[in-house]
């Protein structure tokens, strides 16, 4: 407020309180945010880990170093902390940073959350960004991804068709194929579908 008093005296046709009242808005609300990102950090850092034993792989390990909440099961709280985050901020890496998690759980949890809508509504990388995002991916087939949650083979495609991310266990909708699921191919030319490892967290 001091700014805009002085703003006042050297300029006083300048003055408008609305206009002042409405700055003044705008600085609470951004203070608010920012107050209410930290406290909840804050919390975040005092959870305790969940994670299964079995689940503890050399592979995931690398991801906790930089996601250190990464395969953890999602929980109410959580849930309503992404919800009010993606309200808050609409910022996804953000977001991932103040969960401890990956972009691609935030962008698949909403997803879950938001009603199904398409990538292209939830995030704001472009399309060079969201390849890149797709190449760092781990791949993992639906009996390798369940095992990360103590889901079976059937429990993975289930969901997988519930979310429309396939239509059965061989053929990818191009929902899932924005969410980077493809098929992966052997030397006899045989596929199966391939699903990345956060898609672990919907599941």
């Amino acid at each position: 407020m001091v700014s805009e008093a002085l703003e006042v005296i050297i300029n006083p046709d300048s003055f408008d309180v609305y206009k002042i009242r409405e700055k003044a808005a705008k600085k609470a609300l951004i203070l608010n945010k920012e107050i209410w990102y930290n406290q909840t950090q804050s919390q975040i850092l005092k959870w305790p880990s969940s994670i299964s034993e079995d689940v503890n792989k050399a592979d995931i390990e690398k991801i906790r170093k930089t996601h250190a909440r990464a395969f953890e099961k999602w929980t109410d709280k959580e849930r309503d902390i992404l919800k009010k985050a993606n309200e808050l901020f609409e910022d996804k890496n953000r977001i991932a940073k103040l969960l401890q998690c990956t972009e691609g759980a935030v962008l698949a949890m909403l997803e879950h959350l938001e009603g199904h809508k398409s990538i292209s509504q939830q995030t704001q990388f472009n399309p060079v960004q969201k390849t890149e995002v797709i190449k760092r991916q781990k791949f993992l087939s639906a009996t390798a991804l369940g095992k990360l949650k103590d889901k079976n083979y059937q429990d993975v495609i289930n969901t997988m068709i519930n979310m429309k991310y396939i239509e059965n266990a061989n053929t990818i909708t191009y929902k899932g194929q924005e969410l980077g699921i493809k098929h992966k191919f052997n030397s006899k030319g045989e596929k199966w579908i391939v699903y990345p490892h956060n898609l672990a967290e919907i599941l």
